[in-house]
């Protein structure tokens, strides 16, 4: 949680240094409840910081892919998050191979991968990937229990399964045993 507010604090600070008429419109923009929200989290960190003192500035953090691992899931990560940032986040050689096309007059650039590189649909990969904390919060938070949650994950699941047969209809062969059990709905 505080690394998170941390990266926030860091590119609001960036905002207000580079563009200090976004920030302020941004800030003025801000409703009373989103006001109240933002004290009731800087009292939170406040209290944190009090209770558990300081961290030591050399700590190392804890990596993304080093997360995805602890939660058994290396393979979406290295399938998923590899894929978008080496394609668009930080834009790599393979962005160049989806992207751009030899055309005689020059370069052609696609509005989307090319086939030979199908794009996984990241964004419905992502909100399958929520869904599963999402009921867990329920059944550790009764407020954040959310009834329609069991038919929605069914129906993201049943996209991605749609999405993913019309680019790889045989992907459930090709896929680790263990992969497709654990991205199976529950």
């Amino acid at each position: 949680m505080d690394d998170d507010h941390r990266a926030r604090d860091l590119w609001r600070e960036r905002v207000q240094q580079h563009a200090p008429a976004v920030y302020d419109a941004a800030v003025e923009a801000l409703t009373p409840e989103q006001r109240k929200e933002a004290e009731a989290v800087a009292a939170g960190r406040r209290r944190l910081a009090a209770e558990l003192g300081d961290r030591e500035r050399h700590e190392r953090r804890i990596t993304l892919e080093q997360r995805a691992d602890q939660a058994g899931l290396s393979f979406l990560y290295n399938a998923l998050y590899r894929y978008e940032s080496n394609a668009a986040t930080h834009p790599s050689m393979l962005a160049v191979d989806l992207l751009l096309e030899g055309h005689p007059r020059g370069l052609l650039l696609r509005g989307e991968p090319t086939a030979q590189f199908a794009a996984p649909p990241v964004y419905l990969h992502g909100a399958f990937l929520l869904c599963e904390p999402l009921r867990e919060s329920g059944e550790l938070t009764p407020a954040l229990k959310l009834p329609k949650l069991p038919s929605l994950s069914r129906d993201v699941y049943a996209l991605l399964v749609e999405r993913t047969e019309m680019r790889v209809p045989n992907w459930r062969e090709l896929l680790p045993p263990e992969v497709v059990e654990q991205i199976s709905p529950t």
